[in-house]
């Protein structure tokens, strides 16, 4: 059985003039309809896990998804993508 991941590289950089950690926002990514894979997933990049985020960097995160996700995510395109993060938190590193 093969498990399928999907790599968020975008979602994670670092454009602040400060390093940062501890990073939590809540996710909702699926297609235009409504349909999602996410939806409100709270996400923690936490120090422990993940480090320190410096200034103009980007740190990569994966999700896994279940088998009956694969054929909604395998549908979407750049025209039909949704996706959504609210609520960001970060610590700064002092």
């Amino acid at each position: 059985m093969i498990s399928v991941c999907i790599l968020f590289d975008v979602v994670s950089f670092n454009r602040l003039k400060d390093t940062i950690h501890n990073i939590s926002f809540y996710l909702t990514f699926g297609n235009q309809d409504g349909e999602y894979i996410f939806e409100e997933t709270e996400i923690e990049l936490t120090e422990d896990v993940k480090g320190i985020l410096e200034k103009n960097s980007a740190v990569p995160f994966f999700m896994d998804i279940t088998e009956d996700d694969e054929e909604l995510f395998y549908s979407m395109d750049n025209e039909s993508v949704y996706i959504q993060m609210d609520d960001f938190t970060i610590d700064f590193v002092e």
